[in-house]
């Protein structure tokens, strides 16, 4: 009986020590499991609180004439910091250019219990950009599309030249924007969410930004006409030059070679049906603008027609010279199409969300226009056209409100 007692006395301490010796293994992995979840929520809730001080400091700066690139570091610095809680002290540096106000902070949190197993710090970094809306922020030529490929495509020896303001792609596809063989794009900023193909002889200049912050439709505020029911006029179709008045176009509106369309001031509804320009014919009209209702309706300007046209100077649709209803579906809307050799201009924004806007064929579009904005769903110019992006926004042609508000905004 005492051999007995004594073996299982050795068995009962030998349990013990096993148990001590999962206790220092468990024990120590335990508190790290639980360390890592209260760091890394800590962690994370200075993150969230990093990019809401950069997000307001970049704001600020950007409102505060007195914030200039030279000390915009400084100020966002002490901004973010009366923000900050004191256990994370940031670093932060900035920039102000071109009515852009970029951020960059780094924040290095202590940590409680993750310093148990030789962590005793986390870094988190945020950044944020602010941009005014207004005159020369908002694109002069954009894509709205989320996933053509392209998006904007400029072909054959073609050139979209926008030297005074920004051209972008919402389109997250690879080539997003393509420009093929001889082609070119002139900007002062060239954007894609996705990214930029350049081939045989082409270039974009300067070198596209890639992976940019997808920018709203500026347009969604704009409503169609009050009176869309109805024709005034059905088949419109003048056998000698003439005038246009406001109202219903419904079915084709067709002008004939050789014949001149002036339009009166006023807005156009298209209903049922496109607007050609055949082969030399002509349609032009100042203090107009031209709204299109169905997915029939769209315009053709066919080889050597010309389309002169400008926005009106005042009014709901200051501004605006040609635009789409956004209820038309994208893959029922026509092709808008300017084609070869037409010398024609659009003053003023032209705003097609759902339709592919084509120039074709050595035409060369808008070189007599003070102003133009293209927002489109797709945008294309082809076989050795031009689409010339003029920004004298100080023209006869005023900009529509959310050009001039300028209104702070963040865009990352």
């Amino acid at each position: 009986m005492k051999m007995s007692y004594t073996k299982k006395s050795r068995s009962l301490k030998d349990d013990d020590g096993n148990l001590i010796l999962a206790a220092a293994f468990i024990i120590p992995a335990l508190m790290a499991i639980g360390g890592l979840a209260i760091d890394l929520r800590r962690g994370n809730n200075a993150s969230n609180e990093l990019q809401a001080s950069l997000d307001a400091a970049a704001l600020a700066a950007l409102s505060d004439e007195s914030v200039t690139n030279a000390n915009v570091s400084t100020f966002a610095q002490s901004f973010v910091t009366e923000n900050m809680d004191a256990k994370c002290v940031p670093s932060v540096t900035g920039t102000k250019q071109d009515g852009k106000v970029t951020v960059s902070g780094t924040c290095i949190l202590d940590t409680t219990l993750l310093v148990y197993i030789n962590k005793p710090t986390i870094t988190v970094s945020q950044d944020a950009i602010a941009e005014k809306s207004g005159q020369g922020q908002t694109p002069c030529v954009l894509a709205l599309s989320r996933n053509a490929s392209p998006a904007i495509s400029i072909n054959s020896g073609s050139m979209l030249n926008a030297p005074g303001c920004q051209v972008h792609a919402n389109s997250s596809d690879s080539e997003a924007i393509y420009v093929n063989s001889q082609s070119s794009i002139i900007a002062s900023e060239t954007c894609s969410v996705g990214g930029t193909e350049t081939n045989s002889g082409s270039s974009i200049q300067p070198s596209a930004i890639e992976n940019c912050a997808r920018l709203d439709d500026p347009f969604e505020y704009l409503q169609k006409p009050t009176n869309t029911s109805g024709c005034n006029h059905r088949d419109f179709k003048p056998g000698v030059s003439t005038t246009m008045s406001p109202g219903i176009y419904c079915k084709k509106t067709e002008i004939e070679d050789g014949i001149t369309v002036t339009m009166l001031p006023g807005t156009y509804v298209f209903r049922k049906g496109e607007l050609v320009i055949n082969s030399g014919g002509k349609l032009v009209g100042s203090d107009v603008t031209l709204y299109f209702h169905d997915k029939e309706a769209y315009l053709l300007a066919n080889s050597d027609s010309t389309v002169q046209l400008d926005a009106p100077d005042s009014g709901y649709y200051q501004g605006i010279v040609m635009f789409q209803n956004r209820k038309v579906s994208e893959g029922d809307a026509q092709p808008f199409e300017i084609n070869s050799r037409s010398k024609s201009f659009l003053e003023g924004v032209t705003y097609l969300p759902k339709s592919h806007f084509k120039i074709n064929s050595k035409s060369d579009v808008n070189t007599s226009a003070s102003y133009s904005v293209i927002v489109a769903n797709t945008i294309e110019v082809n076989s050795e056209s031009a689409l010339e992006i003029a920004s004298d926004f100080d023209s006869g042609t005023p900009l529509p409100d959310i050009f001039t508000e300028s209104e702070p905004r963040l865009t990352h």
